[in-house]
């Protein structure tokens, strides 16, 4: 059975930084994450941040596949505003969850698996992280900002990133098992915020392509099917394809 993909992506703030906004103002109906800056809620595209300042993208995917599933997805950014910044640590990130995802195929890095739902219960109620997912591989690529599936061969691609860094491609296999009528892997990517002036926007972009069961990589980008890649609008802070972008500004 092949599930339906729906994917969301928004900004929040590390606990540990003085700027981040406190749960309860950030999203009082689920005080679950930070907020970047000021008293805004989640995917409103209203948020607010500032040069210097540590964030967190977070990269939602629910589908309702019963048979676990096998996911790439693609973030574009400008890396003039915005960079992946692997020079610290993230605290929030549960130790499980980032022991785990850090060293799963040798990768080290601020990406890591940052939650995990299968039929509305989470992880630490079921099984570990190691028990629900498979592989998880993460590149970090440099090119043109052209597209959300990250398929232009002009894109050069690394196993750490950099400052040229303007795209991140995470692939994840879910084992949610028989059963799982609903289930969610959150991606979160640590950045900082490294330029632009007051009023400007900070957008990202997403594309994403999964398949039903536990493929490889190469299985997943090579089956039939396409890619749900983004049409999101910044300054309309809207995307034609369903997905929730994410967007903040700098203050």
């Amino acid at each position: 059975m092949e599930g339906h993909l729906t994917a969301s992506n928004s900004w929040i703030g590390v606990p540990d930084d003085p700027t981040a906004t406190p749960p309860l103002i950030h999203a009082p109906g689920y005080p679950a994450w930070y907020g970047p800056s000021g008293p805004t809620g989640m995917n409103t595209g209203d948020g607010g941040g500032v040069v210097g300042q540590n964030v967190i993208s977070l990269v939602q995917l629910d589908s309702n596949t019963i048979n676990g599933t096998s996911t790439v997805l693609c973030q574009a950014f400008d890396n003039t505003l915005v960079q992946v910044d692997a020079s610290r640590s993230y605290p929030g990130q549960a130790a499980a969850q980032q022991a785990w995802s850090s060293t799963a195929n040798g990768n080290t890095g601020p990406v890591w698996i940052s939650g995990s739902m299968v039929n509305f219960n989470e992880a630490g109620g079921g099984p570990t992280y190691a028990e629900r997912f498979g592989e998880f591989e993460v590149a970090y690529g440099s090119g043109p900002v052209g597209g959300t599936d990250c398929s232009d061969a002009a894109i050069t691609w690394s196993s750490t990133p950099s400052a040229a860094t303007n795209h991140v491609r995470v692939f994840v296999q879910n084992k949610a098992g028989s059963g799982a009528v609903f289930q969610r892997t959150s991606v979160s990517i640590g950045m900082k915020i490294v330029g632009g002036n007051a009023g400007d926007l900070v957008p990202t972009w997403i594309g994403t392509k999964q398949t039903a069961g536990l493929q490889t990589q190469a299985e997943t980008l090579a089956a039939s099917g396409s890619w749900v890649t983004s049409g999101y609008s910044p300054t309309a802070n809207v995307d034609d394809n369903g997905t929730v972008p994410g967007r903040t500004g700098i203050d």
